[in-house]
């Protein structure tokens, strides 16, 4: 991929990972990826394993394993994974996602995003808001009202991750405050779209 001669017409290039890679293989892979000047990484693909607590019929049906039985293995991967691009690539969390709590623990982990699959098509879309809430009532809890908001406002302001500022965006709709709502006001024109939908979303939910 880096010898390619792409132009201005480079597509963005995501590779994902699988869980079942030994350590020495994975930080082959990694820095093969790095070489590459790779736009994102995706933690982690299916798993051909089968945890001992599966039941049911096909619990020892052959293929890719998806769901709550992945997220262990799939974040402790991204921790490594993390570890080994030292931030310098996005990284893009998936395995096991159905609850804020869930999505909370991927991104302290080291994830940029967040995806969903197998939680979505259980949980429906209406998974993706209760995400969202159960996320800025953690950081909340976490950090304590008073102390969260000048943190959220600064990480609002200074990082460049778009799906970084629409989560402390959120987060700061969950508080009733003036010097928020400023910042709601302000992020309603931010460059981004998800950074705007979150804001307007918060406005929404004010009124």
């Amino acid at each position: 991929l880096a010898a390619v001669e792409w132009g201005a017409a480079r597509p963005v290039l995501v590779a994902k990972l699988s869980p079942d890679v030994e350590d020495a293989l994975l930080e082959r892979l990694v820095a093969t990826l790095l070489d590459a000047r790779i736009d994102g990484i995706v933690v982690a693909n299916t798993t051909s394993a089968r945890p001992a607590g599966l039941r049911g019929m096909r619990a020892r049906e052959a293929g890719g394993l998806s769901g709550t039985p992945l997220f262990g293995p799939s974040t402790a991967m991204l921790v490594r994974v993390r570890e080994l691009t030292g931030g310098t690539v996005p990284l893009i969390a998936v395995g096991g996602v159905a609850s804020g709590a869930d999505a909370y623990a991927k991104l302290r982990a080291g994830a940029s995003a967040v995806q969903l699959y197998t939680g979505l098509i259980y949980g429906g879309t209406a998974l993706v808001p209760r995400i969202k809430r159960e996320i800025a009532a953690l950081l909340l809890g976490w950090l304590g009202e008073r102390r969260a908001i000048p943190m959220l406002i600064e990480v609002f302001h200074n990082d460049p991750d778009p799906f970084v500022r629409s989560a402390t965006i959120i987060a700061l709709g969950q508080m009733k405050d003036e010097v928020v709502e400023a910042v709601l006001c302000v992020a309603a024109t931010d460059a981004d779209q998800y950074v705007r939908d979150a804001a307007r979303q918060a406005l929404e939910e004010e009124e």
